[in-house]
């Protein structure tokens, strides 16, 4: 994956309103608006502000060396990285009318998690090259980037804990037949049997071997657990072997595309095993639906962008997005979740 998708999918929120004190300034209305979205707007002076921040970061910009498709030309940024910031604005404002339509302030744990994710955001894996990049970013253009991850952070923040009745019945209903399957992958048979002969003598070793041996590393590190047992979630061979275990049993090798697998099947854990967990899943589910009906929102908006940005464009859906000007209508994705807006986004910029 290239540096700049990489950045883009760290975050869904970048570069909204600094925040102010006036409701003048938070609407947005203190100098000319570059974009508006109903009642919220981003003035021009910040989005020419940011658009030179990223212009004249070296240390950035000489990331992107593919002269095909440039992040820079003749020193601006190019229409496609311009329009997604742009874009991305757009979708600030929308979760930032939500965010003030459920009456819920910034707090400065919100603007903690987002000078953290601010941070993150131009990560390259180079520490130095990232203090480096961090640094030579102007005071307010981290304020204002800082601003726009804070909508995002308190918008999910203030989104409800399950109950644990609810919690529970998520629990049960994710997980039907009431079981949960752990494997312990290798690549060659007579490994699997070597494993297989060891938990013969000693099943209690199963996730100590796991973690040592298993080529899956994800769930080897969780003692090969790989969550219930649910139909189709396997491939064939695997949901096969699975379901001929009573829970307690350890499988024969059992092959797949990946390699051999042993297999072990279990009773479904008490629900406070594992409520960590099952309150972040059901905490995607909810706020997936949370950003979903925001960009259902944005079908109806009054939206009006300037010009030297690019254009308001419609997909199939109705779902609004800036685009460059040149841009045409088959060239707009379809389904742009607010929610996954990142992931919509990196299709617009070029591959570098």
């Amino acid at each position: 994956m290239n540096k700049f998708k990489t950045i883009i999918l760290i975050t869904i929120a970048i570069f909204a309103l600094t925040s102010c004190g006036t409701v003048k300034n938070e609407l947005g209305f203190g100098d000319k608006a570059g974009l508006t979205y109903n009642k919220l707007s981003v003035s021009e002076k910040d989005i020419d502000a940011d658009l030179k921040q990223l212009e004249t970061n070296k240390t950035f910009t000489d990331q992107f060396s593919d002269p095909s498709q440039p992040f820079l030309v003749k020193g601006k940024l190019s229409p496609d990285i311009k329009a997604t910031w742009v874009n991305i604005q757009l979708q600030i404002l929308a979760i930032k009318e939500a965010r003030i339509a459920a009456k819920l302030k910034i707090t400065d744990a919100d603007k903690k998690t987002a000078e953290k994710n601010a941070k993150s955001f131009f990560a390259s894996g180079d520490e130095k090259a990232d203090k480096k990049i961090w640094d030579g970013f102007s005071k307010s253009f981290k304020d204002r980037l800082i601003s726009g991850l804070s909508q995002e952070a308190a918008f999910s923040r203030g989104l409800e804990t399950p109950s644990d009745k609810e919690i529970k019945a998520f629990y049960e209903k994710s997980c039907p037949n009431k079981l949960e399957v752990s494997h312990i992958l290798v690549a060659t048979e007579a490994e699997a049997k070597a494993i297989k002969s060891e938990l013969d003598a000693d099943p209690g070793k199963f996730e100590a071997i796991a973690k040592e041996k298993s080529t899956d590393t994800g769930s080897g590190a969780q003692g090969g657990d790989l969550g219930c047992l649910v139909d189709g979630a396997f491939v064939k061979e695997f949901e096969n072997g699975a379901k001929t275990l009573t829970p307690g049993q350890i499988s024969n090798p059992v092959k797949t595309e990946f390699g051999y697998h042993i297999i072990e099947v279990s009773k479904l854990s008490p629900v406070s095993d594992k409520k960590d967990q099952i309150i972040e899943a059901m905490k995607k589910d909810t706020s997936e639906q949370a950003f979903q009906k925001v960009t259902e929102g944005t079908k109806d908006a009054k939206i009006k962008v300037s010009k030297k940005y690019g254009k308001v464009q419609k997909d199939e859906q109705g779902i609004p997005s800036i685009v460059k000007n040149e841009t045409k209508t088959s060239d707009v994705k379809k389904d742009v979740p607010v929610s996954t807006i990142p992931n919509a986004v990196q299709d617009t910029v070029p591959s570098t």
